[in-house]
Formats: structure tokens, sequence, C-alpha cells
């Protein structure tokens, strides 16, 4: 496993193996930005980095606003709530967000809702349970 530094040099710089980037690479680079930049910062390098690493590798169509917007509030929320040290912590204390991202986004979306192309490129609410995400209307990626 590579160290945070290293991570998040790769994934910057485009050069971090698609084997790293998987559903726990994700969570590890949002919990590494939350960790060292403010929420708005954190948020806007996470969406802009994704974009731009699914575009570098020709995966553009992979790349998902809403399910990325989401999956980051929910981060920072635990992250307030229960404080995590560190990313094998986080792991440790968030199963569900690590083993069952799709059943806890399933409380507040749809599928249809969720996976429509809308969603893809843009914040879409929910539609099924209020989700207090606060999004910052200005961010463009």
């Amino acid at each position: 496993m590579l160290n945070d530094k290293d991570f998040i040099s790769q994934f910057e710089n485009l050069t971090l193996p698609p084997s790293e980037f998987n559903h726990l690479g994700h969570l590890r680079i949002a919990w590494l930005y939350l960790s060292r930049f403010d929420q708005n910062t954190a948020e806007r390098k996470l969406l802009q980095g994704i974009k731009q690493y699914a575009y570098h590798l020709g995966a553009q169509d992979k790349f998902h606003f809403t399910l990325t917007v989401v999956t980051f509030h929910l981060i920072a929320k635990r992250i307030k709530k229960s404080g995590s040290p560190s990313f094998l912590t986080f792991v440790k204390t968030n199963p569900d967000l690590v083993n069952y991202l799709p059943k806890v986004l399933n409380e507040y979306y749809s599928e249809q809702r969720l996976h429509s192309s809308e969603a893809a490129c843009t914040f879409v609410t929910p539609d099924k349970k209020p989700l207090k995400v606060l999004y910052n209307d200005n961010l463009s990626v």
C-alpha cells in the first residue's frame, strides 16, 4: 500500500495505477483531502481530481457527480461526528460506506434518480429522504 503522500501525488499527477483507485481508493482520497484542507477546498479538489483521473484513463463515463458529492459529504459528516485519526480507523468504523455504499445511498435516492444522466453530470437532490449536503453552487469541474 502506498503511503499517503505518494498516493496523493500519484493521484494528482495521474500516475496512480487504476488498481489503486478502486472503491477504497476513492474513499481514501476523500479522507486524505478532508484531513488536509477545509471542506470546500477538499470537495473541489476531489471532484476535479476524480474527473481528471477518469478522463486520463479514457473512462469519462465513469465519473458520477452526484455519487461523488454525496459520498464525500457522508465521509465528512462521519469524520466530524466521530473523528478518524487515520484512514484505516475510518474504514474500520464505517463498514457500511466501505462495503454497502449502494445500500446507504438507497436510503436517499431511487435507483432511477441516482443513475440518471442528469445525476452523473450535476448534483441532484434525493427523492426519498432529505440529505443535508452542503453543496457549493459555484463549484465547477
